[in-house]
């Protein structure tokens, strides 16, 4: 509701723009509607598990700090390895295409991670994680790009912000809430599931797309 774009406009526009302040404008432009929904069904599968891995390094692998620091030291350099691979790949493929394949290698995460309480075990499962979150953070702000029209797309922007700002919140009390109510392994798996479920909504869209963009290149598109 504060944020405003700061571009010259005229006087009547910025009246417009002030009667408009709590409308829904920017939730119905179906693009970033549809982008929102994925991100969204995503964000909130993918942060149900911050709280559940750090209980899970501390109580159950009993990590040390030093042990910390070395799961947040190969999770960053392998996403520094892997980031102009998904780049490269996101041009050839589709920004939502290799969105569902970081979704869903994200998936894979907790229930590696329950594997073995070993920490150089989980130290190498930090490295393969940083590669799938190199690759969602990377197309995720692309597509985010993307879906939003030029004009005040900072407005589009900054409500993506504020939704997250509330995932970031909710989400990992529903991991906590998993795991009072199954156990560590069965919310672990939970988890892993909601994650692959959500990867699945990158997956239709760009199917949508494509089919979208073949029918618009038909002949009878065409004559239409």
């Amino acid at each position: 509701m504060k944020h405003k774009d700061d571009f010259p406009t005229s006087e009547k526009k910025q009246e417009t723009m002030k009667r408009q302040k709590l409308s829904l404008t920017v939730f119905r432009y179906k693009p970033y509607a549809a982008f929102l929904v994925c991100a969204i069904a995503y964000n909130i599968s993918a942060q149900m598990g911050w709280s559940i891995f750090s209980i899970y390094h501390i109580k159950e692998a009993h990590a040390t700090a030093l042990w910390f620091s070395l799961f947040s030291v190969t999770n960053q350099l392998a996403q520094i390895l892997s980031l102009k691979w998904w780049a490269k790949f996101a041009d050839r493929w589709g920004n939502n295409i290799l969105l569902f394949v970081a979704a869903a290698g994200m998936a894979s995460a907790p229930v590696l991670t329950i594997l073995s309480t070993n920490l150089v075990y989980i130290t190498l499962i930090n490295f393969w994680i940083g590669i799938f979150v190199a690759g969602t953070n990377l197309l995720l702000f692309n597509q985010l790009l993307k879906a939003t029209p030029d004009k005040s797309r900072t407005n589009y922007i900054a409500n993506y912000n504020f939704l997250l700002a509330i995932v970031g919140f909710i989400a990992p009390q529903m991991g906590v809430f998993l795991l009072n109510q199954f156990g560590m392994d069965s919310a672990m798996t939970l988890v892993s599931a909601a994650r692959f479920a959500a990867s699945f909504c990158f997956l239709f869209v760009a199917m949508k797309l494509e089919n979208r963009k073949a029918f618009r290149g038909s002949p009878i598109e065409d004559s239409v």
